[in-house]
């Protein structure tokens, strides 16, 4: 027990950060958790050296009690790096997602991915069909990096483990490249849903993807002064 290291984990209850809390069992892991009671959070107090903190990811307090004596934490929607310092938190991680704006220097005309304010956005647009469809200006030839989250608690592992290689560094990491037509064939034939890919003209994509005045989009598109 005297070499346990305490980890703090904010999201562990999602879908990205489930896998976090089962690296290992020789560390203790205390995940913050609004709702105790959930199939998910207690799957998770099930596990050797996991432990649940009910609280909330903005409430400031109850951050403060997760990271309170803690050694490392695992932080994947909120980024709470002031409190972590503040309750002198030696390992800090935070799950990030690809910056495509910044990967493209910033080209907007080539590169449009507002990808937070997107997800509701798509999601609303694929129920609406009557099959599933992505539509997108990306051609067939165009590949996505992706990671599958079952992946993510491996690399947290080596980061956890190795802190002299770990520390400060901007973790990209990826499971396969994969094409919207390659995601299509492959929701088809798990799930027996009629799944396409249709490219779309950004010029014709655009406003459907932010369709609102003012959008960002717009931008792009030479619609604001």
């Amino acid at each position: 027990m005297a070499n346990m290291k305490k980890i703090a984990v904010i999201g562990g209850t999602g879908a990205q950060g489930m896998p976090v809390p089962l690296l290992r069992a020789d560390d203790i892991v205390s995940v913050l958790t609004r709702s105790p009671e959930t199939s998910d959070a207690k799957h998770l107090a099930a596990l050797p050296n996991v432990n649940l903190l009910q609280g909330a990811q903005d409430n400031q307090q109850e951050l403060h009690n997760a990271f309170r004596g803690v050694y490392g934490a695992w932080i994947n929607i909120d980024g709470a790096y002031e409190i972590a310092r503040s309750e002198r938190v030696q390992h800090y991680v935070w799950a990030s997602i690809e910056y495509a704006m910044e990967a493209a220097s910033f080209d907007e005309e080539n590169c449009h991915c507002d990808h937070m304010e997107c997800k509701g956005r798509v999601g609303k647009f694929i129920l609406a069909q009557g099959s599933f469809m992505w539509a997108n200006p990306a051609l067939s030839r165009v590949k996505l990096p992706m990671v599958a989250l079952c992946d993510i608690g491996v690399y947290n592992l080596w980061i956890f483990d190795n802190p002299a290689e770990s520390a400060g560094i901007d973790l990209q990491v990826m499971t396969d490249n994969v094409s919207f037509g390659g995601i299509a064939r492959t929701l088809t034939k798990t799930t027996g849903e009629v799944t396409v890919h249709r490219i779309l003209p950004f010029e014709a994509y655009a406003p459907l993807a932010e369709p609102y005045p003012g959008a960002s989009v717009n931008w792009v598109l030479g619609l604001c002064p």
